[in-house]
């Protein structure tokens, strides 16, 4: 199973994330915002990063910035979630990939358990 860090501010949804990924086995590290993500980050060893988009203070994609700066951290995969389909951001799968996305979740059609398998085929494919 994996080390997961979920990086997500909304408690009800983060709450049934870390629900399902537990129940299927996973670790999980759960910060609310950018700055706490990059705290644990420091002190676990996340094989998966859930990333949100909308963060107070430092957004998703300052996140993906602050990830490849890192060379520790530029090569775990991120999984984004967000209630902002990926075509409102005009980023091609190119430059998705560079950030090192390998999936974009649109949250309004991913319920928990989907995640959860999602990341089943992430850790699979390692």
């Amino acid at each position: 199973m994996a080390k997961i860090l979920l990086i997500e501010d909304d408690m009800w949804l983060a709450e049934l994330y870390i629900s399902e990924l537990k129940n299927s086995g996973h670790e999980i590290f759960h910060a609310r915002t950018a700055q706490e993500s990059m705290d644990l980050l420091d002190e676990n060893n996340a094989e998966i990063i859930l990333l949100d988009i909308m963060l107070p203070e430092h957004n998703g994609i300052e996140v993906l910035h602050e990830l490849q700066s890192y060379e520790d951290w530029n090569d775990i995969p991120v999984v984004l979630l967000s209630t902002i389909s990926p075509q409102q951001f005009r980023l091609s799968q190119k430059q998705w990939e560079e950030y090192g996305v390998v999936k974009y979740l649109y949250k309004p059609q991913v319920k928990p358990n989907d995640l959860a398998l999602i990341i089943e085929g992430l850790v699979a494919d390692e």
